[in-house]
């Protein structure tokens, strides 16, 4: 309900918009390797598990809304740390949803005028973040412009800081100059972890769903687990995979 002002007029607030979106969903449901409707309950619950829970928060300062596959998260501009948080947040649904389901999800980040509570969502910032996360995201990333990561990272938490830096280490810029939640580094990830040798288990879950991807008859979903597989063989050093295996018997290899 962050739209509603006191006389309960309508109005549009500058916002950040993220539009978030389960990869290859058409194809869990009509496609050659469709899922049983069961399985597909299963995962839109999981999805709405986030949304409903502590971690996506009782924030009222923030609005969720889940409809079928997709996910919109929105925030007002200048909430403090609001997109460092809003990160953390999707970093978590991206991760446990991949590798305890293998499912992939996209999506994009836009900042301008939007309306959003309980009821509707709508405005500038919602089209083009529907706009840019169909055309752009492309890859199971979920993508932010450096311009919002400039403008939000002016409103912190802290008093006179500016988190630009803060924010830039839970994300990879790729090759496009977009950035992305990074979803694989041991750096990132290891302060999420209850303990140090999830991230091992973590990223051999992961290794067995893009090895599964990548036999997929449909090209546009193995392009997207060759993606995959070049930001996991990135993800792994020798340095860490010594490491798992002398101190926790976790053989990490990369994909060929």
């Amino acid at each position: 309900m962050a739209n509603k002002q006191n006389n309960d007029k309508i109005e549009y607030l500058k916002q950040v918009v993220f539009f978030i979106d389960i990869l290859a969903f058409k194809d869990m449901v009509q496609g050659k390797n469709k899922k049983t409707a069961n399985e597909i309950a299963v995962i839109l619950q999981k999805i709405n598990n986030f949304v409903d829970s502590d971690i996506f928060g009782k924030d009222t300062s923030k609005a969720v809304t889940q409809f079928s596959d997709s996910v919109i998260l929105s925030f007002n501009y200048n909430k403090p740390s609001g997109l460092f948080y809003a990160i953390l947040d999707l970093l978590h649904l991206q991760f446990e949803i991949f590798h305890g389901y293998n499912i992939l999800i996209r999506g994009a980040c836009c900042l301008g005028d939007a309306y959003h509570d309980d009821k509707y969502c709508f405005g500038q910032a919602v089209n083009e973040s529907y706009l840019l996360q169909e055309k752009c995201a492309i890859y199971p990333r979920i993508i932010i412009s450096e311009k919002i990561i400039e403008e939000c990272a002016k409103h912190s938490i802290h008093e006179n800081y500016n988190e630009e830096s803060d924010i830039k280490q839970i994300l990879k810029q790729d090759t496009d100059g977009y950035w992305y939640i990074d979803y694989f580094s041991y750096g990132v990830l290891i302060s999420e972890m209850d303990e140090p040798e999830y991230w091992g288990y973590y990223m051999q879950e992961i290794k067995r769903n893009i090895e599964i991807g990548l036999i997929n008859d449909n090209i546009s979903i193995k392009q997207k687990y060759l993606w995959l597989k070049d930001k996991y063989n990135k993800a792994l050093s020798d340095k860490l995979i010594n490491f798992y295996e002398n101190n926790y018997g976790i053989k990490l290899q990369k994909l060929l």
